[in-house]
């Protein structure tokens, strides 16, 4: 009677474990964020798409070129799985037929290979997409109080200063939270930040989901979330704050009292 119920408890020590197991394997997937650069077979590295997958948590985010994608991801050896893909709703010209493209082809993946920073991603035995991963800043206990003590203006886009519409776009740094936020001029937005010298990483920005499609907020709300999350340096200058990626000014800002 005792070593049945002895052999009971170890059967289900050991099925447990088996499952901890299989469970831990079913995350061996790639982790962290990867840039589009190929999508069926073309050239994809002007495209704004991008995939971050957390493997703890079993979920992917990222762009499909327009519109913020999420859902969620599972596999492991080898194999992966995009599930319950949904996006924001924003209206892009000219990036539908592309963005379309990339999540239909997101949603038959069933495989991957990991190769340094490439991943491809396949439909069964055809690969459908490739990626290279992004190199993020590593997150530093710094502070720059000339960021920090402004609430920053959104005056220009590139080399393109922003209409009267965008003029209420702003951002905010804040030291203790190290977190970044502000408005789009559409939406409300927010996300963490890191510092180190002139280096700076806006990431995990997230918004809300109202659309202004009565005029060209939309439009300035993407360039403005894309320009920040490609940041990776940037300039303060007396009162202005410029964002760049490497050496391509992306937004600038005027600075005002907080």
């Amino acid at each position: 009677m005792f070593d049945f119920k002895y052999r009971s408890i170890i059967t289900a020590v050991v099925v447990l474990a088996f499952s901890v197991a299989a469970s831990a394997q079913a995350l061996e997937i790639p982790s962290g964020e990867w840039l589009l650069a190929e999508l069926n077979g073309r050239n994809a590295e002007s495209s704004k798409a991008f995939i971050d997958i957390d493997v703890n948590a079993a979920k992917v985010s990222g762009n499909g070129g327009c519109n913020r994608l999420f859902g969620g991801v599972s596999g492991g050896d080898g194999k992966i799985t995009f599930s319950k893909l949904g996006t924001t709703r924003m209206y892009c010209p000219g990036t539908s037929g592309a963005e379309s493209e990339f999540l239909s082809a997101l949603g038959r993946v069933n495989s991957y290979k990991e190769i340094g920073n490439t991943l491809s991603l396949y439909a069964d035995t055809r690969e459908v997409m490739k990626f290279t991963a992004v190199r993020k800043l590593p997150p530093v206990e710094a502070s720059d109080p000339n960021l920090e003590s402004m609430k920053w203006m959104l005056e220009s886009i590139g080399e393109k200063k922003v209409s009267k519409n965008g003029a209420t776009a702003f951002i905010s740094f804040d030291a203790a939270k190290h977190s970044a936020g502000g408005d789009t001029s559409c939406n409300a937005f927010g996300g963490t930040y890191s510092v180190n010298a002139d280096k700076l990483a806006i990431t995990d920005v997230i918004a809300t989901m109202r659309a202004c499609v009565e005029d060209d907020r939309m439009t300035i709300e993407r360039e403005f979330l894309d320009g920040l999350q490609n940041t990776n340096r940037y300039v303060i200058s007396g009162e202005k704050l410029t964002l760049y990626r490497d050496r391509e000014a992306l937004l600038s800002f005027r600075g005002v009292a907080k």
